[in-house]
């Protein structure tokens, strides 16, 4: 319980102490809270306490729910703990690659369905008839540890994406505001938990105590692939071009993939053609879509 008022303390003390860091914007908006209130940092930040307070939820009573299935003792449990760490530390570096080939809700999104699953299996609740024994009792906490690798790492590159769309810069300014925003949210999952999964377990029991968990990982995972399928759609139905500098680096960190139009001057055209297209072309892009937008039409709107 002590463990658990220092985390809290720790989240709301480095609120405080990151409310006023600025990073450079062009605009005098550029402060944490215009950031922390933008709806996609709003999703992540709800999956990163979800996500938080599952695992320490998971850390507190598993070793209590193999007593339970198997007569285990703590040591015997322990080797759960070892096979989960070394699963989360191998596919760390894995869904790194998988952001930089996809992008950051992707990865939260398919590895908030992987640990909602885990949740439910590893219950299981009255309705899904499993009998569980040892080998998969292994078998879905290494599983879980690799998707809950995954659902953590993507936290800061989409944040830092979302950053750069709304004009900050990417310099110690901008990323201190995201760290703040991250350890925040994360040590206040930490302590809700176990404080809200304690009762819970209490009165439902451990099999349905991690079925609602299961629940709101796989809603995260629902929410963040209707985003995706959103900004696909934007996409594949507006034409423009990056009017920001700072949307080119959003781009690259949280949509790879993604390759916007631009205006490849002959060098043979004069200094005053070129100019002359690109105002063309920016009349153009303005009229057909009624506004100028950096990296999606819905980051303007928000």
């Amino acid at each position: 319980m002590s463990m658990g008022g220092l985390l809290m303390i720790f989240a709301f003390g480095s609120l405080f102490v990151m409310k006023d860091l600025q990073g450079t914007m062009p605009s005098s908006a550029g402060s944490y809270f215009p950031l922390v209130l933008r709806p996609k940092v709003i999703m992540t930040m709800f999956h990163t306490l979800v996500a938080s307070a599952g695992f320490r939820f998971l850390e507190t009573y598993q070793t209590l729910d193999l007593h339970d299935k198997y007569g285990w003792a703590a040591n015997q449990s322990a080797w759960v703990y070892a096979a989960s760490a070394l699963s989360f530390v191998l596919t760390l570096f894995i869904w790194v690659k998988v952001q930089h080939w996809t992008s950051p809700a992707i990865v939260i999104s398919i590895c908030s369905f992987g640990i909602g699953i885990h949740y439910a299996m590893t219950g299981p609740p009255p309705f899904i008839p499993l009998i569980t024994k040892p080998w998969m009792t292994y078998l879905f906490y290494v599983l879980y540890t690799a998707f809950y690798s995954g659902a953590i790492t993507a936290i800061v590159p989409d944040v830092h994406g979302q950053a750069l769309v709304s004009g900050y810069s990417d310099d110690y300014g901008t990323n201190g505001i995201i760290s703040a925003i991250f350890h925040a949210t994360f040590d206040m999952g930490c302590v809700l938990g176990p404080a809200l999964g304690s009762p819970m377990q209490k009165e439902l029991g451990y099999a349905w105590t991690v079925f609602i968990w299961a629940s709101c990982n796989i809603f995260i995972g629902i929410l963040f692939i209707g985003r995706v399928i959103y900004e696909g759609i934007l996409r594949n139905h507006t034409s423009g071009f990056e009017v920001l500098e700072n949307s080119e680096k959003a781009r690259r960190t949280s949509f790879p993939l993604v390759e916007w139009p631009r205006i490849k001057p002959s060098s043979k055209q004069s200094q005053s053609e070129r100019t002359h297209l690109t105002e063309e072309t920016n009349k153009k892009s303005t009229s057909n879509n009624s506004f100028a937008y950096s990296r999606f039409p819905s980051d303007v709107n928000e």
